[in-house]
């Protein structure tokens, strides 16, 4: 009789031990959230002529838009893999990409956004497909490894270097949801800023991006899935 009451407090102990590890992480991961939400992106780390005219488009856009609405979004590790572009050391890379190279300081490494996701058709005007790949390249190390991928619901707009070890990209969504992800190489770390408001209007800033390099409008491909 007294080891079964034994074993019973010994299992309402344990449960409760239980319990409280439960709160007490659902308490940690509030608390990171609301940690997240109360760290802003600071124009000052990260502004630019590519930063400023892309906040300046969304904000012709929609008059309520504003570049200093971005708080943390995410913060997580970047795992480098072998990315599936040609690098411009590579006799297969294709010179239609070579104007949208977006080079580091140093010029020894740069970023591809664009190799992955679009080609030209006959009539000179690129082609997409759903996804999107963000390669980085080392031209003296002759690598090129994806730091990033995204999908038909999200996809990269622009990008720029902070200084050879921090990458800024630029990003939208399907949705209209704005982001500012800011890559740290040394660290293989990524932050991500979520802008608090929705832009509710059609954003043609990729499409003008290539237009502006003197291609022609471009072309969809549907989503295969």
């Amino acid at each position: 009789m007294k080891k079964g009451f034994y074993i019973l407090i010994f299992l309402l102990f344990l449960f409760s031990c239980v319990e409280e590890n439960k709160k007490n992480v659902e308490e940690l991961t509030n608390n990171n959230t609301l940690s997240f939400r109360q760290v802003k992106l600071l124009r000052n780390d990260i502004s630019n002529n590519v930063f400023l005219n892309w906040s300046s488009y969304y904000k012709s856009l929609d008059s309520s838009f504003s570049a200093d609405n971005f708080f943390l979004e995410d913060m997580k590790s970047i795992n480098f893999i072998p990315g599936n572009i040609n690098g411009i050391f590579d006799d297969e890379f294709d010179e239609i990409y070579t104007d949208f190279i977006v080079f580091s300081p140093s010029k020894v490494q740069y970023i591809d956004l664009d190799s992955y996701q679009w080609t030209i058709d006959e009539n000179d005007s690129p082609i997409f497909s759903a996804d999107q790949e963000i390669n980085l390249v080392n031209i003296s190390e002759q690598t090129v490894e994806r730091i990033d991928f995204k999908g038909p619901h999200q996809w990269v707009e622009d990008a720029y270097w902070i200084d050879d070890s921090t990458i800024v990209l630029l990003e939208n969504s399907s949705e209209g949801i704005l982001r500012v992800s800011k890559i740290n190489l040394f660290r293989k770390e990524i932050k991500t800023f979520k802008c608090g408001h929705t832009i509710h209007a059609k954003s043609k800033y990729s499409e003008l991006r290539l237009i502006k390099k003197g291609l022609n409008p471009p072309v969809y491909l549907k989503n295969s899935n």
